[in-house]
């Protein structure tokens, strides 16, 4: 029989697990509202190899829309995550892969990214404290190459 902690520890996954691809939907959307809703107003993001820093959300999405701009297409998608939660904290280790499409010249680039996040109960939610962004490898597809359902040469 399992009790009511270890209950509410499985829905605290499971809400930081929405949480993160909550944001991943909104990235490839662009959703402005969104992107920002999933960090804390004073949320510290490392971003890259440089790294790149910001403050808050909405710091982040202003340069990720510039940076985004460039593709036509992105998505995200995550594929495992290591949660552990502590009290009203968790901290979270996540391996995503990001596929982005050049507009210009419908290069594909599909990166491995490992994210380490921690974050903050929020009422009834959680919401990400501090990111680190890790690309871990990426390799690139000439658009040439590529085929897509509809399209004929």
């Amino acid at each position: 029989m399992t009790d009511f902690s270890t209950h509410a520890a499985l829905f605290d996954r499971m809400l930081i697990r929405e949480r993160l691809e909550l944001y991943m939907s909104a990235l490839d959307r662009l959703d402005r509202e969104l992107v920002i809703d999933c960090f804390t107003e004073d949320a510290e993001l490392e971003y890259d190899v440089k790294p790149e820093r910001y403050v808050g959300g909405a710091q982040f999405f202003e340069a990720l829309s510039q940076v985004f701009a460039r593709f036509s297409s992105t998505n995200h998608a995550l594929s495992n995550s290591q949660v552990i939660v502590s009290g009203d904290t968790a901290r979270v280790e996540s391996r995503a892969t990001a596929v982005l499409v050049d507009k210009e010249s419908q290069r594909t680039s599909i990166r491995g990214v490992r994210y380490l996040d921690d974050l903050v109960r929020c009422g009834n939610d959680w919401k990400i404290r501090r990111r680190i962004h890790q690309p871990l490898w990426q390799y690139d597809v000439d658009g040439a190459a590529c085929i897509l359902p509809g399209l004929t040469k």
